[in-house]
């Protein structure tokens, strides 16, 4: 499974439509999304809400302390809420150690709220855990006595996604009675989306209930994120506020309910292909989708932004357009362009080993990438492929030699001479380069056809005037790292 972080707007528009969907819980869930390229007319039009009550704007970027930022604007009307986006749009600022622009804003009512509850459900290898607390808020770690946490095989979840009563009643146990079933009605119908949409992760901190004692989520954050110190007197979050203040979460809409604040929620990538109708409903429009984002998504299509202060270089944004024309699986990550130890490995296990050896020898610091290519691709795509690389690892030169690791472990299926040949064909091509930049190779490979594969390597060091060393399944892929490395640390 990969683990993919989405938006606050695509978790809460999922959340609003499926709940309803598999659960008949209509939750007064209101969000709309801004970026540099929101027409404000358009907005308005599409969301009329925003013009009737007051708002909190902040930015949608993955990242928590957005309050210490000066990021987030509360008790605002429409075109305040826009005034304080704009004047923070393409902000560079720096959350843990990580710098970035801002780019996409959230919109939403202003809510205040008294009762907080914590909810997460997390995937785990055998199944899942379902952890609540009625003590939820910024305060939750320091009530951790009273979180309850049940552990789910996936085998005793039947049929899948419906959690029983008797499986609900140790995390509500401690709650009056009165209570009770709404509470358990609300914490299965979470289940079933999490399990519907094939979520990884799902945090509600807090949730709360509301006019008519129905469960609502407020808050669905990264665990540690932290909110503006409150000030002298102030009881805390759960505390019944008098009036709307800039430190409480908003203010009630006109119906009297509350309305959730932040979420966080992470999904299963590899079910797109049975899932990304039911994701649609996340999805925002494809001119919302700001720098930062792998791509830029359809209208139908969910966005999986990358992680704050990640933007693709040009090779990334090759490969990924590459990866995703393909039934094959082309990956490519820049770890340091100035890096003198450079992989070109096939198979994502391969790649794992080819980088752990490297660290432990001491050069994770001059590793320039990470990646993979696997599930058979041609010959045409592992030219493309191994192009793209080849020209990042023979850019920003310092006079030094570099080491190319070519290869993998031992393939299943994957002919090894046809994605060889596309190889050699762009090692031909940026032989220059690759002389200019001192590059030596070193191959490592088995499984089918890998004789005639080897031989068309080993042919091809004369050819383009580049040390080439060929090795065979007989010999380990951590064996020819540790080569790698001494023949840097010998240069």
């Amino acid at each position: 499974m990969a683990r993919k972080k989405i938006r606050e707007f695509a978790a809460k528009s999922l959340l609003k439509a499926h709940i309803k969907r598999l659960a008949g819980i209509d939750l007064p869930i209101q969000v709309a999304q801004f970026t540099a390229e929101t027409n404000k007319s358009d907005l308005l039009n599409a969301n009329p809400w925003l013009a009737s009550t007051k708002l909190v704007v902040k930015p949608d970027m993955l990242f928590g302390q957005r309050g210490k930022n000066d990021l987030v604007g509360l008790n605002l009307d429409f075109n305040q809420a826009i005034d304080f986006a704009t004047a923070r749009l393409n902000r560079e600022v720096t959350i843990n150690g990580c710098t970035g622009p801002i780019s996409t804003f959230l919109l939403e009512p202003f809510v205040p709220h008294s009762e907080e509850y914590y909810l997460s459900i997390t995937s785990t290898r055998g199944g899942w855990e379902v952890a609540f607390s009625e003590a939820g808020g910024i305060h939750i770690e320091e009530n951790w006595d009273k979180l309850r946490t049940v552990t789910l095989d996936v085998l005793e979840v039947s049929p899948p996604g419906k959690l029983t009563s008797e499986q609900v009643a140790p995390l509500i146990s401690g709650l009056p009675l009165e209570v009770k079933p709404a509470l358990e009605r609300f914490i299965t119908a979470a289940f079933a989306v999490f399990h519907d949409l094939d979520m990884t992760l799902l945090e509600m901190n807090p949730w709360t209930l509301d006019a008519s004692g129905q469960p609502f989520p407020l808050d669905m954050r990264d665990p540690g994120r932290q909110r503006p110190a409150l000030p002298p007197g102030h009881a805390g979050p759960w505390a019944p506020a008098a009036s709307p203040s800039p430190w409480t979460c908003g203010t009630l809409d006109a119906s009297g309910q509350p309305f959730p604040l932040d979420m966080r929620v992470e999904l299963d990538d590899t079910a797109r292909y049975r899932c990304a109708a039911k994701w649609a409903a996340g999805a925002g429009p494809a001119a919302q989708a700001g720098p930062g984002s792998s791509s830029a998504p359809e209208p139908s299509e969910i966005e999986f932004p990358l992680p704050f202060g990640r933007l693709l270089s040009p090779a990334e944004t090759t490969i990924a357009a590459l990866d995703e024309a393909t039934g094959a699986s082309l990956k490519f990550t820049v770890l340091n362009p100035q890096g003198r130890v450079w992989l070109m490995v096939a198979g994502g296990g391969a790649s794992v080993i080819y980088t752990d050896t490297i660290a432990d020898l001491g050069f994770a610091a001059e590793l320039g990438n990470y990646g993979e290519y696997s599930g058979a691709p041609n010959t045409a795509e592992t030219y493309q492929y191994a192009r793209t690389v080849l020209d990042s690892a023979t850019s920003n030169t310092d006079g030094r030699p570099r080491a190319l690791l070519i290869g993998g472990g031992i393939a299943n299926f994957t002919d090894v001479a046809a994605t060889f040949t596309g190889i050699i064909q762009a090692l031909k091509e940026k032989a220059g380069a690759l002389q200019a930049a001192k590059v030596r190779i070193f191959v490592r490979r088995g499984g089918p056809n890998w004789q005639k594969g080897l031989e068309l390597m080993r042919a091809l060091g004369p050819q383009i005037g580049v040390p080439v060393a060929v090795y065979g399944p007989e010999s380990s892929m951590t064996g020819i790292c540790a080569e790698a490395i001494n023949s840097l640390s010998q240069a």
